[in-house]
C-alpha cells in the first residue's frame, strides 16, 4: 500500500493545446491514472482551474491549495502549500505510509512545495503550517529546499517524484559529486535527482524544456 499525490495534475494542459502535444498530454494523464494500485490511497491537490482526475470514490481525497497574490505581477499565483487546517488532514491520510508518490506539474514547482512543506513540518510544525502567511515565505522556503538538499534530507525522505511534468526552462539532474563538491551542495546530488528512482517518470510537454544529466 502507497499513498499517491497529485498537485495541480493539469496545469500543462493548455501549453500542450497551443504546441499541438495533446497526444503527450493524453499519455500523461493515462499514465497517472493507471499509476496507483487498487489498495492505494489518492490525494488530489486543486489549484484555481484543476479539474478532477479520479471519480469520486472513498479512496480518493482533495485539498485545494493556497493561493497567493504575487504583487510584483499583480495576479493570485497557485501554490503547492497547503493551509494549517488542510495540511493536518492531509497529514493524518498519509500517516506513517513509508512510500508516497507525488506526481503533476511542474517539477521544481507544486509538487516540489507541498514536499518540503510536509519535510518541514517534521522539523517545525508551526513553520510549516503557517508557511504561507509570511511576507518572506518564498525566500524561508528556498532556504529550507536548499538545506534539505544540502543534507541528502530528501534523498533519505520517504517522498519521491512519481509522473512529472517538466517546465519550460533547463532541467538539471545532478548526480552526486563527491566530497569535493561540498560548498555546492550536491555531494547527495541536487533535489531532482534526490527525488528521483525508478519509478519517476518525466513527461515532455514544453518545446523549450532542456533536460541535462550531470554526473
Amino acid at each position: 500500500m502507497a499513498v499517491h499525490i497529485y498537485v495541480h495534475w493539469d496545469f500543462m494542459k493548455r501549453v500542450a493545446k497551443t504546441y499541438n502535444k495533446e497526444e503527450e498530454f493524453e499519455l500523461y494523464k493515462q499514465s497517472l491514472l493507471e499509476s496507483p494500485n487498487e489498495d492505494d490511497t489518492i490525494i488530489e491537490i486543486l489549484g484555481m482551474h484543476t479539474e478532477h482526475l479520479f471519480d469520486d470514490n472513498p479512496r480518493v481525497h482533495r485539498f485545494d491549495s493556497v493561493n497567493i497574490f504575487n504583487k510584483k505581477q499583480k495576479k493570485i499565483k497557485n501554490t503547492g502549500f497547503l493551509s494549517r487546517e488542510d495540511f493536518l488532514s492531509y497529514w493524518q491520510i498519509i500517516g506513517e505510509e513509508e512510500s508516497v508518490r507525488v506526481n503533476g506539474s511542474n517539477l521544481a514547482q507544486c509538487p516540489l512545495s507541498l514536499i518540503a512543506q510536509s519535510m518541514l513540518y517534521q522539523e517545525d510544525p508551526e513553520k510549516a503550517l503557517t508557511l504561507t502567511e509570511s511576507m518572506d515565505h518564498n525566500k524561508f522556503f528556498t532556504f529550507a529546499c536548499e538545506a534539505f538538499e544540502d543534507l541528502g534530507d530528501f534523498h533519505h525522505s520517504r517522498f519521491r517524484y512519481g509522473h512529472v511534468t517538466l517546465p519550460d526552462r533547463e532541467v538539471r539532474i545532478i548526480e552526486p559529486q563527491g566530497i569535493q563538491s561540498l560548498w555546492k551542495g550536491w555531494s547527495h546530488g541536487n533535489t531532482t535527482y534526490q527525488l528521483t528512482d525508478k519509478d519517476t517518470k518525466y513527461h515532455l510537454i514544453h518545446p523549450r524544456t532542456e533536460v541535462h544529466l550531470i554526473t
